[in-house]
């Protein structure tokens, strides 16, 4: 099944803690945001939507980002704010296309070697840590 002409899905403060593998119905998706849930984990198949520009995952519990996360080439803006996070995968090198960046408030021990691949697209960056 594809749903498309769906271009922004707003589920914020939904209280959701299981995103479903059918959100990669929506192929058209431009904008995601599942900020305020309860998420712990964010299904592979979220990369599917190669047409994502803005995604927000902040505020929920997630502990890392789910691979192939690279595949998301289009996206500009990614906010992961409030959440477990410890690392970010060294693949997100990739989004070249990236222009906001906000990681701030998590507890990432290591900010890895991709963020100086993307400094030359950002606009915003926030790191402040607990």
């Amino acid at each position: 099944m594809v749903v498309k002409h769906v271009k922004i899905l707003w589920l914020n403060d939904r209280k959701i803690k299981l995103l479903e593998d059918e959100i990669s119905y929506f192929i058209d998706l431009g904008w995601l945001y599942l900020g305020n849930n309860k998420l712990i984990s964010i299904p592979q198949e979220i990369t599917k939507l190669t047409n994502l520009v803005r995604l927000d995952l902040s505020n929920n519990q997630l502990k890392k980002l789910p691979l192939g996360i690279n595949k998301l080439t289009k996206l500009k803006r990614l906010t992961l704010k409030f959440n477990k996070l410890t690392s970010l995968p060294i693949e997100m090198e990739n989004l070249k296309n990236l222009e906001w960046l906000e990681v701030d408030n998590i507890n990432i021990d290591d900010i890895p070697l991709i963020v100086p691949t993307i400094l030359y697209k950002l606009t915003k960056l926030t790191i402040n840590q607990l």
